[in-house]
């Protein structure tokens, strides 16, 4: 498998002018979170990236925290953050989801957006038990992570296992990731699947370029009446959305 550190470290470096406009992006995924946490939960975001989705939860009152593997993107969220607040908490770390570098029942809340997919399935449980170990008796996990049973999950499968695509990572399936959780004693909250559509509209080219040139897509030639259907039986079909979204409780 590629470097995922480097990798990451060169994706999050070309897009750091753009904080404000990821920050504006995660309104909705944020939305969903917010149904489920209050405001004096202390809050981890496991693979913050740039830190979108704490300085989101920050501009919502909320008390969030971010680490990554990356030291030289965590440098820049430190940067942004000393530049927008006015505060001088330290809220972001060098860390690994792995092994993550804070005292048992630190956190009320371990959120965790699309970033178990990025490592091998060998890796997954060690990566919830460090979950389980960080939260509080009673603690929420949130995790969001990308549908292997969608047109992009198996896209980005393929892509993965061949070594095609810039940034390795293998879609999960519910089932898969609702067994990880219950081994680790999480107790399930809620469970469900979203963007069912977007998929449709990726299709299976490699991107929009490759498939104006060279790939005849199905999907973009009849998508239209695809996306009515799927529209329409949403509630029926959304186990094979894009996106998963699962909430479980952390039982000591």
């Amino acid at each position: 498998m590629i470097n995922q550190e480097k990798i990451w470290t060169e994706s999050w470096e070309k897009q750091k002018e753009d904080i404000d406009r990821f920050i504006e992006d995660c309104n909705e995924r944020v939305d969903i979170l917010a149904k489920y946490i209050k405001k004096g939960d202390k809050i981890l975001d496991a693979g913050c990236g740039l830190g979108q989705v704490v300085f989101n939860l920050l501009n919502r009152g909320y008390d969030a925290y971010g680490i990554d593997f990356s030291a030289e993107t965590i440098k820049i969220a430190k940067e942004y953050h000393q530049q927008k607040y006015q505060e001088t908490k330290e809220r972001f770390f060098v860390s690994d989801i792995r092994e993550l570098n804070f005292p048992a029942n630190s956190f009320d809340v371990y959120v965790s957006y699309g970033v178990i997919e990025h490592f091998k399935k060998t890796e997954h449980e060690k990566i919830i038990k460090e979950a389980k170990r960080v939260l509080k008796n009673n603690g929420l996990i949130f995790l969001y992570y990308p549908n292997i049973k969608s047109v992009f999950g198996i896209q980005s499968a393929l892509l993965s296992i061949l070594g095609v695509r810039y940034i390795w990572q293998i879609p999960l399936s519910i089932k898969y990731v609702i067994n990880l959780l219950h081994k680790s004693n999480f107790k399930i909250i809620d469970n469900f699947t979203y963007k069912f559509t977007n998929s449709l509209i990726r299709g299976f080219c490699l991107n929009k370029r490759t498939f104006k040139n060279f790939i005849p897509n199905p999907f973009y030639l009849i998508r239209k009446p695809i996306l009515t259907f799927g529209y329409r039986n949403e509630t029926k079909y959304n186990r094979f959305g894009e996106i998963n979204i699962i909430i479980a409780k952390n039982e000591k």
